[in-house]
């Protein structure tokens, strides 16, 4: 578990950004300095190459090492949480020095 501020718990609280869903940026996000973010379009790109995934197994698609390597319930978890990511327009998570800051749902490159 990460180290996270009180305000960084208030805001997830107050967003209704789950632990999952930052662990989820955490894992297949973007860079950008201190913020990690998964954009709408970045979901579902990746749903629909995890949706292929589950459906052909065999497959080889340029997806994360920890997707192959997570078991058929871990990767339906990660399915649905990215789903929910989609529904919000996207997630930022603001990370300094191991101690996470704060979490807001994206709202495009000027949110950056």
């Amino acid at each position: 578990m990460m180290h996270t501020t009180h305000h960084f718990q208030q805001r997830v609280n107050q967003r209704g950004i789950s632990q999952k869903m930052i662990d989820c940026v955490l894992q297949f996000g973007l860079w950008k300095g201190d913020k990690c973010l998964i954009s709408r379009k970045l979901a579902q790109a990746l749903i629909g190459q995890w949706q292929t995934l589950l459906q052909d197994p065999k497959r080889r698609l340029k997806t994360e090492l920890l997707w192959s390597e997570a078991g058929r319930k871990e990767q339906e978890a990660w399915l649905v949480c990215m789903k929910k990511i989609a529904d919000k327009g996207g997630v930022v998570v603001v990370m300094s020095q191991g101690v996470l800051i704060t979490s807001y749902n994206y709202t495009g490159m000027r949110s950056m």
